[in-house]
């Protein structure tokens, strides 16, 4: 079994829906979003399922202005060794923040600061309890804005993190009042569901060569 983890289930739609995973041993989970819910869930993940091992997916922002909105981005400091060659991703260092870098003046100092490449928000936990596992670990994301584009939205404006749930009425009070906001953060939602499509693609595309490679799924 291979257990292929998101933060949220708007990340692994198109994955859930696939039909090339029925009949292959993989369990789809949701860790939630920040490394406290993360390490909760993948805990709880481990203790019931035994993988082989676990691929860590979902959306991140880039910190190299090289790297472009809907590419695929391998975290080889959060990826077991053996498992590098799963995929010809574009291979650099991810670093996990406890807040999203929402503006460009905001990545470029973290990536000064870290010398990472993109950021998210739950993979040092999940790393942290698959190491403490026993189970290897692939970390495989995708850009959804780029290091010179900022987040229309602050996070904790459209999010709730203590709840894990999206803050429907206080976004829609926030694009109200800043209507300026309405057209990039549009942007920004339709440019996820490409984002989403091409992370699809390289999991499944990861998922047969570990079929083929192995025989195990």
């Amino acid at each position: 079994m291979i257990a292929v983890t998101f933060a949220v289930p708007h990340e692994s739609h198109e994955l859930r829906r696939a039909k090339e995973i029925a009949g292959h041993s993989v369990i789809i989970a949701h860790t939630g979003i920040g490394t406290a819910a993360a390490e909760k869930r993948v805990a709880a993940l481990l203790a019931e399922h035994r993988p082989r091992w676990l691929l860590s997916s979902g959306y991140a922002g880039a910190l190299d202005p090289a790297i472009v909105h809907g590419e695929m981005f391998l975290a080889t400091n959060f990826t077991s060794p053996h498992l590098l060659r799963q995929t010809t991703a574009r291979r650099g260092t991810l670093t996990t923040q406890p807040r999203a870098a929402e503006t460009a003046a905001e990545k470029s100092t973290l990536a000064s600061e870290t010398g990472a490449q993109a950021i998210d928000m739950e993979t040092s936990a999940i790393a942290r309890i698959c190491a403490a596992g026993g189970v290897p670990m692939l970390s495989l994301r995708v850009i959804s804005d780029t290091a010179t584009a900022s987040i229309p939205v602050p996070l904790h404006i459209s999010y709730d993190l203590a709840k894990q749930r999206p803050r429907v009425a206080a976004l829609l009070f926030f694009l109200l009042r800043n209507p300026a906001h309405i057209v990039p953060f549009t942007r920004f939602v339709r440019g996820l569901t490409p984002a989403r499509k091409a992370m699809t693609a390289a999991i499944l595309e990861i998922l047969a060569h570990d079929a083929e490679g192995s025989g195990l799924l």
